[in-house]
């Protein structure tokens, strides 16, 4: 505040103690004061009225306003502007009680120089705009129709709106002070104050979707974004969630993705029995067929294998959505698994001109997983780096490392736009491109691949630069438990 004057209203009816204080803060040499003085609290409130004033200095007992409602009448008119009663020593108990009220501070006359007086002066304008920005802060929070929370760095419920009583049917006077790991279901509740509370401590932002329960003990999906408070100087001081109740869809997904189970269940008889049938009649099993009919009966059945993939894939979304995807795990080498679907892909490679260059760490790489998982996750990331590069070479690397193996698969094609590699794991998302517009594919490989890693306890991403390729990296524990696949992939 010293790059501008502080203006105060002094308004006290004792000249000799008037002409004191006003002669203390104009000797002031840090900080500025401009000082307007008014012997009545009629006079000071006229004065207050034409404005502008920072802050008010007051005596409690004036020749036409006695004890406390002398504050009273200054703040029922002026609540935003600071006031500092002055007091003799018998009227402390009515100044303190205007303090509780809504006065910032107050003085015995007679026991401060020009610096304490300063220093509460200025206390007392900067307490009064923080509580204004809490006030304002409160009012928004207030008014917000979704649920707001606010808690302290260990969890503890501080604050919660109207939208939050209404989600989760709890009054805010019964969940201040409660932690909020009390929202959860009970075998939820130490992985929120364990893992979910550190992590945003160390990330500062954390989203998810999340079962919560409300307080009649019905549980219901919701989508919740945490926020870490941090002050001025960056130091962490609370935490704050948004919550918003997404049952509705997550009821919609549910029908959704059973409905595709089904439909796909249903499909693969049919199928099966179709190309079968196609394959006895190319075989000639029923007369010969000319190279014309032949040619068609291949066709034929390169699109009912195209069919049949979409239907496998189909169903492996709807079993890694609904949790239900088994895997069977044994000792796998990853170096093996590699060099035998480089001479699966082995004619599309020649066919297009890539070159496909294998490395390793070690010439094995064990690890305990379901190996024909994995053959679907690197046939799915070797086929789209063969689908998708305009370049001449693709590599696929790995590397044992300390309780894990990191694999990745990288072409030197196009690349993908920063804006699109965010969301390349959502379920039938489709990079465009020429290529694409070429090659259709269904958008669902890339959200198999995630939700078996995930399965698989690991973890996976994209790298890329546009015009210089693409890398997709996964990281697979070497030995894991089997763990519960969340609903929502991608």
């Amino acid at each position: 505040m010293s790059g501008w004057a502080v203006r105060v209203l002094l308004i006290e009816d004792e000249k000799e103690i008037a002409e004191f204080y006003k002669d203390a803060l104009l000797e002031e040499r840090e900080f500025a004061f401009q000082v307007k003085h008014a012997e009545t609290l009629e006079k000071g409130l006229e004065l207050l009225e034409k404005g502008p004033i920072d802050v008010v200095l007051s005596d409690l007992t004036l020749s036409d306003s006695r004890g406390i409602e002398t504050f009273f009448r200054i703040h029922e008119r002026h609540c935003r502007i600071p006031v500092v009663l002055l007091t003799g020593l018998s009227d402390g108990v009515i100044a303190l009680e205007a303090v509780r009220r809504g006065a910032q501070d107050y003085l015995i006359k007679g026991e401060v120089d020009g610096k304490v007086l300063s220093r509460v002066l200025r206390y007392a304008i900067e307490r009064q705009r923080i509580q204004e920005e809490l006030r304002r802060q409160a009012q928004i929070i207030a008014q917000i129709h979704d649920a707001v929370i606010c808690a302290d760095l260990e969890g503890n419920i501080t604050d919660w709106n109207g939208g939050a009583e209404k989600l989760f049917g709890y009054a805010r006077a019964e969940v201040l002070g409660r932690h909020l790991s009390g929202l959860y279901p009970d075998h939820q509740r130490e992985t929120v104050e364990h893992s979910v509370i550190p992590k945003l401590k160390e990330e500062g932002a954390k989203a998810f979707e999340v079962v919560m329960n409300r307080k009649w003990g019905e549980p219901f999906y919701a989508h919740l974004s945490l926020s870490l408070l941090k002050d001025e100087k960056g130091h962490p001081t609370g935490m704050a969630g948004y919550a918003v109740d997404i049952s509705d869809r997550k009821r919609a997904e549910k029908s959704k993705d059973d409905f595709v189970g089904i439909v796909s269940h249903e499909l693969r008889g049919p199928l099966s029995v179709i190309r079968e049938s196609v394959s006895q009649v190319l075989d000639g099993l029923y007369g010969p067929v000319s190279e014309r009919q032949a040619k068609t009966l291949r066709m034929n059945l390169g699109s009912i294998d195209r069919l049949g993939r979409i239907v496998d894939d189909l169903l492996d979304v709807a079993k890694l959505e609904a949790g239900e995807m088994n895997l069977r795990k044994g000792k796998t080498d990853l170096v093996s698994l590699v060099d035998d679907l480089a001479e699966h892909f082995s004619p599309q490679l020649e066919r297009k001109g890539i070159e496909m260059k294998i490395s390793a760490s070690d010439p094995a790489v064990e690890i305990v997983a379901d190996r024909d998982k994995l053959i679907q996750v690197f046939s799915n990331l070797i086929g789209n780096a063969i689908k998708f590069s305009d370049g001449r070479t693709i590599s696929v690397s790995i590397r044992d490392g300390e309780g894990e193996v990191i694999c990745s698969v990288s072409d030197t094609g196009r690349g993908i736009d920063k804006a699109e590699l965010e969301r390349v794991f959502e379920k039938f998302r489709r990079i465009p491109n020429e290529t694409e517009r070429r090659e259709k594919g269904t958008g669902l490989g890339l959200a198999i691949c995630k939700g078996i890693v995930d399965a698989h306890g690991g973890r996976i991403w994209a790298e890329s630069r546009l015009n210089e390729g693409t890398k997709f990296i996964f990281s697979l524990p070497k030995t894991s438990a089997d763990l519960p696949v969340t609903r929502g992939m991608g």
